[in-house]
């Protein structure tokens, strides 16, 4: 018997079923960098294979990953548009992840309730 996730199944079915960006949530989150007042968002994508031998393709979870993006706090989207790679600070990314017991753990770096994630068009995460 697989242990519990704590990770609401509307997030994982946001994540496997998603159509938006291929499914992707996350939050913004607090800076971990010297500067607690920069802007911070993590974002999560679950990988997903295909097996295109049938018929109707069919997806299959391969794992999770899990991206942390901090920018400096003077980046405003409105005024620096696309020129966000000149206000990047920081960024991290854990690949590879096999379960979702596994993904809250990481999560757990930023997020006291895993439950906060979001799909990403309602986290105000700058345009890439």
């Amino acid at each position: 018997m697989q242990p519990k996730t704590n990770i609401e199944f509307k997030i994982l079915n946001q994540l496997k079923n998603g159509r938006t960006a291929n499914g992707m949530v996350g939050a913004k989150v607090s800076a971990t960098g010297q500067n607690p007042n920069n802007k911070a968002w993590i974002t999560v994508l679950m990988i997903k294979g295909a097996d295109c031998r049938e018929e109707i393709t069919k997806f299959y979870f391969l794992n999770y990953e899990v991206e942390y993006l901090e920018f400096d706090e003077k980046y405003n989207e409105e005024i620096h548009g696309n020129d966000w790679d000149l206000f990047l600070i920081r960024t991290e990314k854990y690949y590879n992840i096999k379960d979702e017991i596994a993904l809250e753990n990481i999560l757990r770096i930023w997020l006291d309730d895993v439950n906060r994630l979001k799909p990403v068009a309602n986290i105000e995460l700058p345009n890439f």
